[in-house]
């Protein structure tokens, strides 16, 4: 996949759901999902898609063209035991994931760990 192999926390609270886990991902798709949701917000049209190794975690952002954002995914560790989620926003609230998305691109760098100058 590229990048550095990383274990991660993660939790979700969906209204009245919650999950907490540890999934593993790499930074390149950190940096791979940080462009893509950059560019999506930039231009309010596209989506950006982050998945784990192992398809236990996926989150695809989804810019309808005005601004709105749907926001899908699940997380499962255990036959059964899924928890899916969905819900809309606008582009307004996701200024500080991508502030924090760049962070980890601006620490473990592109596909390759090649830090870049910019993000």
């Amino acid at each position: 996949m590229g990048g550095y192999d990383a274990e991660c926390g993660i939790d979700i609270l969906s209204n009245s759901f919650s999950a907490i886990g540890r999934i593993y991902i790499s930074t390149a798709q950190f940096h791979d999902f940080y462009l893509s949701l950059k560019q999506a917000n930039t231009t309010l049209t596209g989506s950006a898609k982050i998945s784990s190794y192992e398809n236990d975690f996926l989150t695809e952002v989804t810019f309808d063209g005005l601004g709105h954002v749907s926001v899908d995914g699940y997380f499962s560790k255990e036959p059964g035991n899924k928890l899916e989620f969905h819900f809309d926003t606008d582009q307004t609230f996701l200024g500080k994931t991508l502030q924090e998305l760049s962070k980890i691109v601006e620490k473990y760098g592109d596909n390759f760990g090649k830090k870049l100058l910019h993000t």
